[in-house]
């Protein structure tokens, strides 16, 4: 499912529901976990950037190394990207933060890869919910 854009935003272009675990690391400063890396998973994503949940120490401005668990044995995607904005998670279900990124001109590539991967997984999902005529959902 495609996320709207809202008049306010400044997004070029959509961003798709989808789920993708992975780990990231501050590249631009030391952190307390030493570099181990901080597990992330996607809300959603799009061209230009991508929201994702996070337990890890991140603050506005810092850049991140994102590497993804690869679906379907697909080399993983990683991305370079700057936190844009960040906020506390009322319930800690997902991550105690949701951050929003914005892609770096260096990772552009993957970033573009990364997105093609969330909208097949949209359209596949939605594709397999749609009962075709052979099993019994068409027109009569």
């Amino acid at each position: 499912m495609s996320t709207p854009t809202l008049k306010f935003e400044k997004r070029a272009g959509p961003r798709w529901t989808f789920e993708l675990e992975g780990a990231a690391n501050v590249t631009n400063r030391r952190v307390n976990d030493g570099g181990l890396g901080i597990k992330v998973l996607t809300v959603n994503v799009g061209a230009g950037g991508l929201m994702l949940t996070h337990d890890g120490e991140v603050n506005i401005g810092d850049l991140l190394r994102v590497t993804f668990r690869a679906p379907y044995g697909q080399e993983p995607p990683a991305v370079a990207a700057q936190v844009v904005w960040q906020r506390r998670n009322g319930m800690r279900l997902l991550g105690a933060f949701t951050a929003g990124l914005s892609f770096r001109p260096a990772s552009q590539e993957d970033a573009v890869r990364l997105a093609a991967l969330a909208r097949a997984g949209v359209e596949s999902r939605q594709a397999a919910a749609t009962p075709g005529p052979e099993s019994g959902g068409g027109a009569r």
